[in-house]
């Protein structure tokens, strides 16, 4: 997996709840997205992909975590 996907912490009716897939953790990839096209649209999609994986923390599982902190970073570098 490249991005977490299992327990995401998500509003649920009055309150809180634990869901999984991929669709919990899309909107937090694609607001980072976002915000990386807005600050710097000069590069490829794969520029970005690159920046998305390469500023992620490291997990177990072999999966990673979204760091938007470091994405912005890696962006200006």
């Amino acid at each position: 997996s490249t991005f977490p996907t299992d327990a995401i912490f998500s509003n649920f009716m009055n309150g809180y709840a634990v869901y999984s897939g991929t669709s919990q953790a899309a909107p937090y990839i694609s607001k980072v997205l976002a915000i990386l096209k807005g600050l710097d649209n000069s590069k490829q999609t794969q520029d970005y992909l690159r920046i998305l994986l390469e500023s992620s923390n490291a997990s177990i599982k072999n999966e990673k975590f979204l760091n938007a902190q470091n994405a912005l970073t890696h962006l200006s570098s």
